[in-house]
């Protein structure tokens, strides 16, 4: 675990180091945050954060491959229609991947993703979302991504911020993130995770957008993108509950 560790930090300092910075972050109606001096520490959480995070969601089958498939897609879309080589080109690349790979892991897994791929993955991303937005004649607003990338973002920070104050590790294999909670409810890995693909459909059409509008309109969009995840939560919640009622009595 230690060398993997060092790894990740290692490749982060690297990647800030040769110019990879998010320095500010644009919301609609609020304006522009300046990140300042803080611009290295938060582009090392952002770009640690979502490599274990996507490292972290490929758990079942299909799972990790649909998200790199359709967030992939949708930014390559993006980029092409902002005219953002530096995105379009490895979008693509990870495109043509991921759809190679996706009939030898769904909806029967013949191969695995494993450490290294949902590693390199995530690290792509989060690098992709940080050079979208330096690009200032052709930007993708580092909140596109970010929308694309939600539904794993939301699941793996939202267990991660439940399981660290009962002094758990947060590198120490469980089975809290929501995706694991639906499979333990007796749902198939073809079922979640064709759940999960209807959701980031909704949140490729909901970046795309968001990209073409401004304003107030902007905000809605980007306010619309919770609410699967929150849907979500409520109703593996209620299933939960029902769940353990039905055990309790027998």
């Amino acid at each position: 675990r230690t060398p993997r560790i060092l790894a990740w930090i290692g490749i982060t300092a690297l990647s800030i180091l040769f110019g990879i910075h998010l320095q500010s972050l644009t919301l609609p109606i609020i304006g522009t945050i300046h990140f300042g001096i803080l611009s290295p520490l938060v582009t090392f959480l952002w770009l640690i954060g979502v490599t274990n995070f996507f490292n972290f969601m490929d758990g079942i089958n299909g799972l990790a491959g649909f998200e790199a498939l359709l967030v992939s897609g949708f930014l390559a879309g993006i980029a092409y229609w902002a005219g953002n080589v530096l995105v379009f080109i490895p979008s693509v690349i990870v495109f043509a991947a991921a759809l190679g790979f996706l009939p030898h892991n769904f909806p029967k897994a013949k191969i695995f993703m494993g450490d290294g791929g949902s590693n390199f993955l995530g690290y792509i991303f989060a690098g992709l979302a940080i050079i979208g937005s330096q690009d200032t004649a052709n930007t993708i607003p580092f909140v596109v991504p970010v929308i694309l990338l939600l539904m794993f973002l939301l699941d793996a920070a939202s267990t991660l911020l439940k399981r660290l104050p009962k002094g758990k590790e947060w590198l120490e294999p469980h089975r809290d993130h929501l995706y694991q909670r639906l499979i333990k409810l007796g749902y198939s890995h073809a079922q979640v995770t064709l759940g999960y693909t209807v959701i980031n459909l909704f949140l490729g059409i909901m970046a795309i957008l968001y990209f073409g509008s401004g304003g107030y309109l902007s905000l809605g969009y980007l306010g619309l993108t919770v609410v699967p995840f929150l849907a979500l939560v409520i109703f593996t919640v209620l299933r939960e509950k029902r769940y353990n009622s039905v055990v309790n009595i027998q």
